[in-house]
């Protein structure tokens, strides 16, 4: 724990939610009362995008209050929506560039990269924004997810066609797995969106995206080999080897490199993956899931791709868990840090409601997982 940190302990003082079951532990970490989604972190500091109010906060990994923010890039957010540490003191922040608009231009999508450091003469959080960099030329009509891959570069899901898109560290971009075409029968497999099934509630609220769309390819996590990503539209874990983002194929042909991993469960009607973390620190082989629909975390072995639940349902700590992060060891603790963003609760997303249902303030959940050996 960095020496300043004890200064802050006494900032937290308010009554814990705690869950404690066999796999795991989880509590209520903080609270937020703007929308949160996007979530990074180190040793010192957790990130959280707010995307309707364009900010990217910064706040102390130990007791959870807000200690600065990211300065806006030039023309400032549109829609500052996810988050990934991409070193020390440097993180990165990718801007759709608004939701989907059928009646309005694609937008154009954004990498915003920063340095940050904490002062100990001035006892601040201080950030520069670096460089951005736009996906000028790749169709995003909306990018939900971005990860670094092991040469530095970004691989970007693209979730209303169906595609993933590379950043090289140049700031050039290239089609990693992308449709040939617009028409249906240009879709790739593991990758496309398709129609949401009626009947779906989350917390016994009925749930219906606009339209009933279920978008494709969404949240993105890697290890040295592949990357992995869920998709609503189809469910399940599906992986891809990193090379063949990058081979000598067609874009288009990539797609037939794409494995199923970890399939839906029996009978399940929906199975919505988000928040998915690679475990770099305690078990080797697991990637760490948020079932959104479920309110539960999973746990997902890498070599079998056999799935357990870690923790959950828990409506209060996973109210729509959307988006993680593991942080680094500190005192051998290497925890989750779940956000959930209740998109089940707001008519911005749920169609099946007339006025929004929030439960206020919006909670950001830690997660201790035990070790499965």
């Amino acid at each position: 724990m960095p020496a300043d940190a004890t200064d802050e302990v006494s900032a937290s003082s308010e009554a814990l939610r705690v869950r404690v079951e066999r796999r795991a532990i989880a509590y209520d970490w903080t609270t937020r009362d703007a929308m949160p989604h996007g979530v990074a972190g180190d040793e010192r500091f957790v990130f959280l995008t707010e995307p309707l109010t364009g900010r990217v906060v910064a706040l102390s990994r130990y007791t959870g209050r807000e200690l600065g923010e990211l300065p806006a890039p030039p023309g400032g957010f549109v829609l500052p929506f996810a988050l990934r540490s991409t070193g020390v003191g440097t993180l990165a922040v990718l801007d759709p560039g608004g939701f989907p608009d059928p009646t309005a231009p694609p937008p154009t999508a954004s990498i915003h990269e920063y340095e940050y450091r904490w002062d100990r003469r001035a006892r601040r959080f201080e950030a520069d924004h670096v460089r951005s960099l736009p996906m000028t030329g790749a169709i995003t009509l909306f990018v939900e997810d971005f990860e670094v891959l092991p040469d530095g570069s970004y691989v970007v899901s693209e979730s209303i066609l169906g595609a993933l898109w590379i950043v090289e560290p140049d700031g050039t971009v290239r089609p990693g797995v992308v449709p040939a075409g617009f028409a249906p029968s240009d879709a790739i497999p593991g990758l496309a969106p398709c129609g949401f099934p009626a009947g779906v509630s989350v917390d016994g609220i009925p749930f219906e995206p606009a339209g009933m769309f279920a978008p494709g390819v969404g949240f993105l996590a890697a290890d040295d080999t592949y990357v992995y990503f869920g998709n609503t539209c189809a469910g399940g874990l599906r992986r891809l080897p990193i090379a063949a983002l990058s081979d000598g194929r067609a874009p288009h042909l990539r797609g037939a490199d794409i494995e199923l991993l970890s399939p839906p469960p029996p009978g399940s009607v929906t199975d919505v993956l988000k928040g998915l973390v690679v475990d770099r620190y305690g078990e080797p082989d697991t990637l760490y899931a948020m079932d959104a629909i479920a309110l539960e975390v999973l746990r997902i072995d890498l070599v079998t791709g056999a799935r357990e639940r870690l923790i959950g349902p828990d409506a209060v700590l996973f109210d729509f868990p959307v988006c993680a992060t593991q942080l680094p060891p500190v005192f051998g603790l290497s925890p989750l840090v779940v956000v959930s963003d209740q998109e089940h609760r707001w008519t911005g997303i749920n169609a099946a409601l007339t006025e929004d249902q929030f439960r206020l303030p919006f909670v950001v959940a830690k997660v201790i997982p035990f070790h499965r050996r």
